[in-house]
C-alpha cells in the first residue's frame, strides 16, 4: 500500500520558517504584502459572512423573485463597507514589544507575552499571532489584552506548543482596532519578529562510567595544584548557565553587557561527544539526539570538560566548558542536527576529530546501528588510549561487540538510565 508522509508534503506546500531560509528569502513587494495583511485582517465572523453571501447569492440565480439576492447583497455589502472602512481604524499613539524566551524544549508549552502601549481600550484590540509550522500549534483561547497593574501598559499572554526540533524564525505579533460587527481589523502594529530554538529533551541519565583520565600520576599532580592556575583564554559575554564567579566586572562596566572570563586547563581530562547522523529518519533518531542530550548534561555535572561536539560531519568545538554553561550550547546544536542517508567514512571522522584527542580521556559515540565502519571509529579510538563508550539505539540492534550498550527508543524515553 502507498504510503504518504503527510508531514513531510506539508513541509514543501508551506515551508517551515527556519533561521537558514530566513536568511536567504527575499522581502515581499509593498503590493503583496498589503494584500496577505488584508487576507489575514479579515476575522472569522468576516470568512463566515462572505461565505454566507457568495453561497446565499449563487442560489438567487435559480431564484430570481425570492429574497436571496437581498440577503446576499447585504451580507457582501456589509463585507465590502467592513473592508473599504478599515484604513480608518487605526490603533492610537501605538507600540508593541515581545517577552518570550529563546529556546524551549519539545512539547513543553512556551509562553509569549504582547505588551501594547496604546491609548485605545484593551476590549477595543486584537492580538493576531504568527502563521506557526505544521508542527506547532497555538492552545487555549485567542489571547486577550487586559491592562496591568499601576501602568497604562496592555498586556496578552499566547500558549504556544511545538512538537518536533528546530531554529525557528517566526513573523512579528499583531495588534489591530476591531471594526463594528467584528468583520475585520484596522492596519496593525506589529511586534518584532523573533526567533526560537526548540530543543531536544534530554533523555534522564542517572549513571555514565567513563575514565576520569588516561593516567592516575597526572591526577595526583592535578590535585596538588592550586586553584586559579588555569590559563586565561579570554572574555565573552555571559550565556545562561555560566558560573557567577567568572563574571568579568571590569568588562561588564565598560560595555554594559553581561561578560564571563573564559579558562582553558591544559591540564584537565576532556570528553568528546559524538552523535552518528547517518541514519534514517524517526523514532530511533530523535531518541538518539535526547540521549545525546542527556549524556551532555550528565558530563557537565562530572569532573570532566565537554571539548568537541560532533554531529555527523559538523563539528562544535566547546573550548573545553565545564559545568551547565555546555547544556545550552549543545541543546542548540541539536535543535538542528538533521538524520542524513549514506554510508559513515570512518576514516574521514578519525581524521576530523584527531586534533581535539590530545587531551580527551573519553568519548561517547551514539549511534542507531551497528557494522564494519562503527567498530573501526571505536577500536581506532581505544588504541589511542580512549575510553570509548558506545551506545545503540535501536529496537533490534542485532550483534554487538561487548562494551557496546543497546538502547531502544522507549527505554530512553523511560529513563532513569544507566550507562
Amino acid at each position: 500500500a502507498l504510503k504518504i508522509d503527510w508531514d513531510r508534503l506539508n513541509h514543501v506546500f508551506i515551508p517551515v520558517p527556519t533561521a537558514e531560509r530566513r536568511r536567504r528569502v527575499r522581502p515581499l513587494s509593498p503590493r503583496v504584502a498589503r494584500l496577505i495583511e488584508l487576507l489575514f485582517s479579515v476575522t472569522s465572523v468576516g470568512w463566515a459572512l462572505f461565505l454566507v453571501g457568495a453561497v446565499v447569492g449563487t442560489l438567487s440565480l435559480a431564484a430570481p423573485r425570492s429574497r436571496l439576492a437581498f440577503v446576499s447583497g447585504t451580507a457582501l455589502g456589509l463585507f465590502a463597507l467592513s473592508v473599504a472602512a478599515r484604513g480608518r481604524f487605526r490603533v492610537r499613539e501605538g507600540r508593541a514589544r515581545l517577552e518570550q524566551p529563546t529556546r524551549v524544549t519539545v512539547g513543553e508549552a512556551m509562553e509569549v507575552r504582547v505588551l501594547v502601549d496604546a491609548s485605545d481600550r484593551a476590549s477595543d484590540l486584537a492580538v493576531r499571532g504568527p502563521f506557526l509550522p505544521y508542527f506547532a500549534r497555538y492552545e487555549g483561547a485567542p489571547p486577550a489584552l487586559a491592562e496591568e497593574r499601576g501602568t497604562r501598559t496592555l498586556a496578552a499572554t499566547a500558549r504556544v506548543r511545538f512538537l518536533k526540533r528546530a531554529d525557528l524564525f517566526l513573523g512579528p505579533f499583531a495588534v489591530a482596532r476591531r471594526l463594528p460587527f467584528d468583520v475585520v481589523s484596522g492596519p496593525p502594529i506589529e511586534t518584532e519578529p523573533f526567533r526560537i530554538k526548540v530543543v531536544p529533551r534530554p533523555a534522564r541519565v542517572s549513571r555514565l562510567a567513563l575514565a576520569p583520565s588516561r593516567d592516575t600520576a597526572l591526577d595526583a599532580r592535578r590535585a596538588t595544584r592550586r586553584a586559579g592556575l588555569a590559563d586565561l583564554a579570554g572574555v565573552r559575554e555571559y550565556r545562561p548557565g555560566d558560573r557567577v564567579r567568572d563574571l568579568d566586572v571590569r568588562t561588564w562596566a565598560r560595555t554594559g553587557v553581561p561578560a564571563v572570563r573564559e579558562y582553558h586547563d591544559p591540564e584537565r581530562p576532556h570528553a568528546l561527544l559524538l552523535l552518528d547522523t547517518h541514519a534514517d529518519d524517526g523514532d530511533a533518531f530523535e531518541a538518539a539526539v535526547s540521549l545525546t542530550a542527556g549524556v551532555a548534561e550528565i558530563v557537565s555535572e562530572g569532573s570532566l570538560s565537554l571539548e568537541l561536539l560532533v554531529l555527523g560531519d559538523a563539528l562544535h568545538p566547546l573550548g573545553a566548558s565545564r559545568g551547565r554553561e555546555v547544556v545550552p550550547r549543545v541543546s542548540d546544536a541539536l535543535a538542528v542536527a538533521e538524520a542524513r542517508r549514506g554510508q559513515l567514512d570512518a576514516r574521514r571522522l578519525l581524521a576530523r576529530i584527531a586534533p581535539h584527542l590530545g587531551a580527551a580521556s573519553s568519548v561517547v559515540f551514539v549511534t542507531t546501528r551497528w557494522d564494519p565502519a562503527r567498530d573501526e571509529v571505536v577500536l581506532a579510538l581505544t588504541r589511542r588510549g580512549l575510553f570509548v563508550r558506545a551506545l545503540v539505539v535501536a529496537d533490534r540492534p542485532g550483534p554487538l561487540p561487548s562494551g557496546v550498550v543497546a538502547l531502544s527508543p522507549a527505554r530512553i524515553a523511560q529513563g532513569g538510565l544507566d550507562l
